[in-house]
């Protein structure tokens, strides 16, 4: 890859550490997540609670009388199928966050073989706190927005929304795993910015 961008992280003392086609991501996202690390942790972490969630609301569905079993279970598998509705929000809040960082050309895409939506910013590099935000901001906000539905909304929206919070936990698995990828790297520096043309994906580092 030629550009002035590269050339300004080679003059600054950046090496390539990695490149990936987006296609290709799941490759950083397993290391990012690979068991015992920090992002594995907190993935884990996240979905027991999704899973808790659907606990209690199961348990004080039976308990209240409010739901039958099988009117339980349509609302927990409708917030799962609804997760689908929350993919432009999800993209948008990326954009969204690389733009709040500088960058001007940001794109949206999706590797439909592999059902993976993605917002890159062209030629725009981010450093692991800066990834942080902007990979994990869709988790965060959309959480907190689910989380406080659940808490005005009737018991049957609460196991919608536990529902929704678990699956879309679960879809998040990338976001995790790049900011785990970065996390391993984070003493040496890491940036990391894509190729929207060529749907490449670069990871530099530097020794300094």
């Amino acid at each position: 890859m030629n550009s002035p961008l590269r050339d300004e992280l080679l003059a600054q003392g950046y090496t390539e550490l990695a490149a990936y086609r987006i296609s290709e991501l799941l490759v950083p996202v397993k290391d990012g997540v690979r068991r015992g690390s920090l992002f594995f942790r907190l993935l884990m972490a996240a979905s027991f609670l999704g899973g808790g969630l659907i606990a209690a609301a199961y348990i004080y569905s039976r308990q209240s009388g409010s739901l039958s079993v099988g009117e339980f279970i349509a609302w927990l598998a409708l917030g799962m199928a609804s997760v689908i509705l929350l993919i432009p929000f999800h993209e948008g809040i990326h954009g969204l966050l690389f733009r709040v960082f500088g960058a001007k050309d940001v794109r949206y895409g999706v590797v439909w073989r592999k059902l993976m939506f993605y917002a890159v910013a062209h030629d725009f590099a981010v450093n692991y706190r800066q990834l942080l935000v902007i990979a994990l901001g869709p988790y965060v906000v959309l959480s907190l927005g689910m989380g406080l539905a659940a808490v005005w909304l009737p018991i049957g929206w609460k196991v919608f929304f536990s529902g929704m919070y678990a699956f879309h936990t679960l879809c998040c698995v990338g976001d995790f795993g790049l900011c785990g990828y970065m996390h391993r790297f984070r003493h040496l520096k890491p940036l990391t910015f894509d190729d929207a043309d060529a749907r490449i994906s670069y990871f530099y580092v530097t020794s300094q």
